[in-house]
């Protein structure tokens, strides 16, 4: 990814969980959820739930390219800054992967 790709798309990532967050937090804030079934009705409906799996993917995006950013910059032997970053990469899939299953279990895609 080039250096003004990846500064987009970080961009277009903050942009997104900058709405996101105060949205959800003040959507929680004046309709509280205070048990299983509410919570369960509310991650069903399809814009809840889209916009939760699209929050994820920015987050994971928005991380990974903050990461592999920092570690090319300041991990200077070929060997390790792959390692690190197979390391992470592998670790942020197996975390977009765990939050998809968990948001497509309860609409009971999986």
């Amino acid at each position: 990814m080039s250096g003004l790709r990846a500064w987009i798309f970080q961009r277009i990532t903050a942009i997104y969980l900058a709405v996101f967050v105060p949205t959800a937090l003040g959507y929680l804030l004046f309709y509280p959820v205070t048990s299983y079934q509410p919570w369960v009705e509310l991650l069903s409906s399809p814009w809840v739930n889209t916009s939760l799996l699209l929050f994820v993917f920015a987050i994971l995006l928005h991380g990974w390219i903050g990461i592999r950013d920092v570690v090319i910059d300041y991990v200077q032997p070929f060997p390790a800054r792959i390692g690190l970053l197979v390391l992470v990469g592998l670790g942020l899939v197996a975390s977009g992967a765990w939050a998809a299953r968990i948001l497509f279990n309860v609409i009971g895609v999986v």
